[in-house]
Formats: C-alpha cells, sequence, structure tokens
C-alpha cells in the first residue's frame, strides 16, 4: 500500500512539472492538473461503482 501511495505522489509530481514546462505558465498548469484529478476520480468512482453493481 505505501509503495502504490508513493507512486502516485511521484507520478503526480511528474506530471506537474511536465504541465509547467510544457505551458509555461503555472495558472493554467495548475486549472489543467486539477481538471486532470476530477476527470481521474470521476472515472475511478464510476468503475467502483459499476463493479459494485456487478457484484450485487
Amino acid at each position: 500500500m505505501k509503495n502504490k501511495k508513493f507512486l502516485g505522489i511521484l507520478i503526480s509530481t511528474l506530471l506537474g512539472l511536465g504541465l509547467v514546462t510544457y505551458t509555461k505558465d503555472p495558472f493554467l498548469s495548475i486549472f489543467i492538473y486539477i481538471c486532470l484529478v476530477a476527470v481521474y476520480k470521476l472515472i475511478r468512482a464510476l468503475v467502483f461503482l459499476q463493479i459494485n453493481l456487478r457484484d450485487s
């Protein structure tokens, strides 16, 4: 579990650095990053919901 959390933090940091380097605008990169995190959490919630519905 610790490795999974560490990997998530590492990927998150690399994505943030990549966005700042690519856009050259920290505010735009923060906005894009927040949107990507929201989409990721939405997809994860939908997959979790689908798995729970299938199991019941």
